[in-house]
């Protein structure tokens, strides 16, 4: 009951945890990991236990490489268009 209690709340703050954001972006949480490893995305915060926690901004961002991966971009060009958008 307390661990459904913590995830309410965290997700009333808008934290994800890697799986949460996965399903919010139709990533796996692999490459959402993968991608995190690149600097493409980072999580804001992590959890007591080590889980990566990632915003709202972090969602639109996976949201807009979901787009622009479909344009068949590299993963360079991917980065240097969310930079731009983002910032870095």
């Amino acid at each position: 009951m307390e661990e459904k209690k913590k995830k309410k709340e965290r997700l009333n703050q808008g934290f994800f945890k890697v799986g949460e954001a996965a399903e919010k972006t139709g990533f796996t949480p692999p490459t959402i990991r993968y991608y995190n490893l690149l600097g493409l995305v980072e999580p804001v915060s992590y959890t007591k236990g080590g889980y990566r926690l990632y915003d709202q901004k972090a969602i639109r961002k996976l949201k807009e490489i979901k787009k622009i991966r479909e344009g068949f971009l590299s993963l360079d060009e991917i980065k240097k268009k969310v930079e731009k958008k983002f910032g870095g």
